[in-house]
């Protein structure tokens, strides 16, 4: 079977799972009424009204579905069913690159059945969201690594960088894989290119985003831009002070 073949089979599985998961009856979680919130401001272009939060990837992309479906609700839910359901194909590119793939297969099924993946990727969460750039990011940093790929280091930028401002969390694997790109000693590769690939790694996604930013930034006020933009550098000086 084509490796095409193998992912679409993957992709068919993983859906129908999570479609039966889907159909039963859910009450939309307290994050998932923030969220909805968020969109509503960024369908106005107004940040002022939610407080301790930053420029979040996952309630734009609510926004824009939305426009389309009609119902906050229910565009959150199918954000998080297709996007959950499309991570199965980096775990198992990811699983088949590191070791075989019997071990590729081994990761897919194990992420398709598993019961709280399942009841996430139905769910007005931006979990799943995270969860999908998360894979994607750590495979195509491998690959590009591996088969010494500028581009594939790019993609990962931009990959790191849709994570990160999805969830915090996501700032630390993308400067943990900076460092990664810079000191794994791979034969063939020198220090130069090593630095240049961690220099991609770092650059390429803020400057795809910048326009974004600069966009935004007309239609808010200098105050909550401020404050959306900082907020993820907060969170993480904060957390790093209670840790040490």
């Amino acid at each position: 079977m084509p490796l095409s073949g193998k992912l679409f089979l993957l992709v068919i599985l993983a859906l129908i799972l999570r479609i039966i998961v889907f159909l039963q009856p859910q009450i939309i979680t307290i994050d998932g009424t923030l969220y909805v919130r968020m969109a509503k401001l960024f369908s106005d272009g107004k940040y002022e009204g939610i407080s301790n939060t930053y420029f979040t990837l996952y309630p734009l992309m609510l926004f824009l579905v939305q426009k389309f479906v009609g119902d906050w609700e229910l565009s959150g839910r199918l954000i998080s069913l297709i996007l959950g359901t499309l991570t199965v194909i980096p775990i198992f590119l990811l699983g088949r690159s590191l070791y075989n793939e019997r071990v590729g297969w081994l990761s897919a099924f194990f992420y398709i059945t598993l019961p709280n993946f399942l009841k996430f990727d139905t769910d007005v969460l931006r979990d799943p969201t995270y969860w999908f750039f998360l894979a994607l990011t750590l495979w195509l940093t491998w690959e590009g690594l591996k088969k010494n790929r500028l581009l594939f280091m790019g993609l990962a930028s931009i990959s790191a960088g849709l994570g990160a401002i999805t969830r915090v969390d996501g700032f630390i694997l993308w400067g943990i894989l900076v460092f990664y790109a810079l000191f794994r000693k791979v034969s063939g590769i020198s220090l130069k290119r090593r630095v240049l690939n961690a220099t991609i790694l770092i650059l390429v996604f803020p400057l795809f985003l910048s326009p974004v930013l600069f966009s935004m930034k007309k239609f808010s006020s200098q105050k909550a831009f401020g404050e959306m933009v900082s907020y993820p550098f907060d969170v993480i000086k904060d957390k790093t002070r209670l840790i040490l």
